[in-house]
């Protein structure tokens, strides 16, 4: 980092580092009771909606019923979520040259000092923060050293990571993006936390277009609607990326977060963990056979599922080995799992369902090839109470389960999408992308269930109902970022009065970042 590049006094800075810091400490203490992706008062409403409609329309009443279960998870929930005072709060952010504006910001929102890191790994730019800070007569705890490896070993957790990067996502030295993976392999967010990354604009040196181009395209490409196969994918990158670089950078860096928070690590997690991986998955050679007949099999990619696989096909076909984005996908191992392969098996027992439709369309006996015993037996005789009457938005399938057995050894961590603030803004020459996300792991929801060899099947209605209105509240944050995770669990449809689908609103740009931002849409690609 050189520290000359650096202003910490414009008024652009100033304002978003206000802003975004008095969100995030709202957001854990006065305002955290509405920061859960399901809080207390939806959940009841949710589920005074759903017992209603079973009563009116099924002829079906489950209060009495309900009413343990009820108390149970509010309880659960209580203990889950807490309460916590700014005081209270544990916080992590990159020191630069001077950490003093932060640092006083912090306090005027009152954390305390003593619950502070600050890090920094530049040996010329750590010198000028302590200088910084006994001017001031600060004391905390500043640490020379890389924030990958302080992520990586030291055990704390922390309310509140602020990662004002210098460099883009998927990129500086070191990457950006290794940084985010050891910050969410190591669990070093709380259950309940926020997440502020500023990152540098794409292509900043005006020489690696083509690069960005390829890896913002492929990420769209396998993201956004199935129309972007209408094109080829060097047409849709020079009509769909090149020509509004900025904005599609700045939706990718939000929806990847999401996704790598919420999917991408928890499935890496499952695989990696050999006791995981052998609860639900065949042997080495089936589950090797049945991840390549996933990738050789066309019809599949249609399937609203398959958003992930389809990005790991893609980024073998379109991007160069040396992209970052490549090396994180098929070069770098947890374990000795590579994340494609992750995201290979993982889809397979995510569609468990299209196996009753093997040789019709195509053979999808590969699905269950990739299933140990014991999860196909569960996903075969699992019944929800509705799947086959329709009482509600949604027919429920096996996909809900499984990602909830996801969940539970995963450990996802879920943005809620209502207080989701994104920002652009220049500093100096560079314009930079600002994400306040607040983070919500939902263990109040993935710790009802027991492991694959204690599930029971037969839960009751009233087990099965606080499950549904969970995953339903869940979902509505999901449909912006990861929309296929617990698809199909809607219980009320888009339109019905009190419920919706949450929406970021645009990009908000403070001064004049010479960039405008659109509201995107649910898949965020299309709004063009």
């Amino acid at each position: 980092m050189n520290p000359s590049e650096q202003s910490y006094s414009q008024p652009e800075k100033n304002l978003v580092r206000e802003r975004i810091i008095s969100a995030s400490v709202r957001a854990l203490t006065t305002e955290r009771a509405s920061s859960p992706v399901v809080p207390a008062d939806v959940f009841l409403k949710t589920l005074d909606y759903a017992s209603r409609f079973l009563a009116e329309h099924g002829g079906t009443f489950v209060d009495d019923d309900l009413k343990p279960h009820v108390a149970d998870w509010l309880a659960l929930h209580a203990s889950r979520v807490g309460t916590k005072k700014p005081s209270e709060l544990q916080v992590l952010f990159l020191a630069g040259p001077d950490p003093t504006n932060d640092l006083m910001e912090f306090r005027k929102c009152g954390v305390a000092y003593e619950n502070i890191w600050a890090i920094e790994s530049d040996k010329d730019t750590f010198g000028l923060a302590v200088k910084a800070l006994e001017r001031q007569g600060i004391r905390v705890k500043l640490h020379r050293g890389s924030l990958q490896t302080f992520f990586a070993l030291v055990p704390q957790q922390f309310d509140i990571v602020y990662f004002d990067a210098t460099a883009p996502l998927f990129g500086g030295e070191p990457n950006t993006i290794h940084v985010i993976r050891e910050l969410v392999l190591n669990q070093r967010l709380t259950p309940l936390s926020v997440l502020v990354t500023n990152f540098a604009e794409a292509n900043k040196d005006g020489k690696s277009a083509e690069v960005w181009g390829k890896r913002l395209g492929t990420w769209a490409y396998a993201n956004g609607t199935m129309d972007t196969w209408t094109q080829t994918f060097p047409e849709f990158v020079d009509d769909q990326i090149m020509l509004q670089l900025p904005q599609v950078y700045g939706e990718f860096i939000t929806k990847f977060l999401i996704r790598f928070c919420a999917q991408l690590v928890p499935w890496w997690r499952v695989v990696a963990l050999p006791g995981a991986k052998r609860e639900y998955f065949s042997d080495e050679a089936k589950l090797g056979q049945a991840a390549q007949s996933a990738t050789d099999t066309y019809e599949l990619f249609g399937h609203p599922l398959y958003p992930l696989l389809r990005t790991v096909i893609f980024a073998s076909e379109f991007l160069d080995e040396s992209d970052m984005m490549s090396k994180l996908l098929f070069k770098e191992p947890l374990e000795r799992a590579k994340l494609a392969d992750a995201v290979k098996i993982v889809s397979l027992i995510r569609t468990f369902y299209e196996q009753h439709f093997d040789g019709i369309f195509c053979s999808t006996k590969h699905i269950l090839d990739a299933c140990s015993p014991e999860l196909a037996r569960v996903l075969s005789s699992f019944q929800w109470f509705d799947q086959e009457q329709r009482y509600f938005c949604d027919i429920p399938l096996p996909n809900l389960i499984t990602d909830l057995l996801l969940g539970l050894y995963g450990f996802p961590y879920h943005a809620n999408v209502q207080k989701l603030q994104r920002f652009a803004y220049k500093a100096k020459e560079t314009v930079m992308f600002t994400d306040v996300m607040v983070l919500d792991q939902a263990r109040y929801m993935y710790d009802l269930l027991p492991t694959l060899p204690l599930f029971d099947t037969k839960f009751s209605l009233s087990q099965q109902l606080v499950l549904r209105v969970c995953m339903d509240s869940l979902h509505r944050h999901c449909h912006y970022g990861c929309k296929d995770l617990f698809w199909g669990c809607a219980l009320a449809g888009m339109g019905e009065k009190g419920f919706t689908f949450w929406l970021p609103p645009a990009r908000e740009s403070v001064g004049d970042p010479g960039v405008i931002f659109e509201k995107p849409d649910a898949d965020g690609y299309e709004n063009r």
